[in-house]
């Protein structure tokens, strides 16, 4: 180690989850640090065992910034900062640490620690915790209004919170089988939906990058052209409010 305080690097990308994480562990250290802010060609996609120790994913302009001094201790998360930070070790005789949180999609044996949560499903190994939520930032509580606090003083004990989100090649939930995944006596209680603007639908990438759930959707949906406005009826059913000022099917159109 360094002569003083250790120098620590954090390896930020382009996630603010994924950021916010490793700076909450950086500033609970107590130690000054550094952040190296990467971004990564479509080299990232490329199994990180083949990669090995390799840069070829960093882009140039962000590659510039992983000079010497070396640091003592690298904090990183995921799987793109994965070669990065075993090139960092190799550059530094071997001498900085290596600290990984979340998935890194390699044998932990290649770090010093690996800090993960529950979906990823790392492997056991002895340098490897387990959290059951991932890091945040302290910060105040929120106060519940009286209708909230009142909903969840209804809800039968002991109470658990489960997120659902996007596809995800480790976890699939299907909507009328909840006790398949979280076991016996979980059911689905109520869904929350929004409509949101297009985005980037219009430019319909495609191809490699996948299929947007919205082509081809009025086949998908054969119901939608039906008598007494049923896309309304969907969206009503999904306790989406102020329903009557819009056109309900534009919810369901492609653009």
């Amino acid at each position: 180690m360094s002569q003083g305080e250790p120098r620590i690097w954090v390896l930020l990308g382009h996630r603010r989850g994924d950021n916010n994480q490793l700076l909450a562990l950086a500033h609970a250290l107590h130690l000054p640090f550094e952040t190296r802010s990467l971004r990564y060609n479509l080299l990232r996609k490329v199994p990180k065992q083949v990669l090995g120790r390799q840069l070829v994913s960093v882009l140039p302009e962000t590659r510039k910034w992983l000079e010497p001094p070396w640091p003592d201790l690298v904090l990183g998360i995921g799987h793109r900062s994965v070669p990065v930070a075993r090139r960092i070790r190799i550059a530094s005789g071997g001498r900085t640490k290596l600290v990984q949180l979340g998935n890194p999609r390699v044998h932990p044996r290649n770090f010093d620690l690996v800090i993960t949560t529950p979906q990823y499903g790392v492997q056991e190994y002895r340098n490897v915790v387990r959290l059951p939520l991932a890091m945040d930032s302290p910060h105040a509580p929120n106060v519940l209004t009286d209708d909230e606090r009142a909903f969840l003083d209804a809800l039968p004990r002991p109470h658990r919170l489960l997120v659902l989100g996007g596809p995800n090649k480790h976890w699939f939930v299907a909507p009328d089988d909840v006790a398949a995944v979280l076991g016996n006596g979980y059911r689905l209680g109520e869904i929350a939906a929004e409509v949101v603007p297009n985005g980037f639908w219009p430019l319909d990438f495609g191809g490699a990058l996948g299929e947007p759930v919205t082509r081809g959707i009025a086949a998908k949906l054969p119901w939608l052209n039906g008598p007494d406005n049923p896309a309304a009826t969907a969206l009503r059913s999904a306790g989406l409010p102020g329903i009557e000022a819009i056109d309900a099917k534009e919810a369901f159109t492609r653009k």
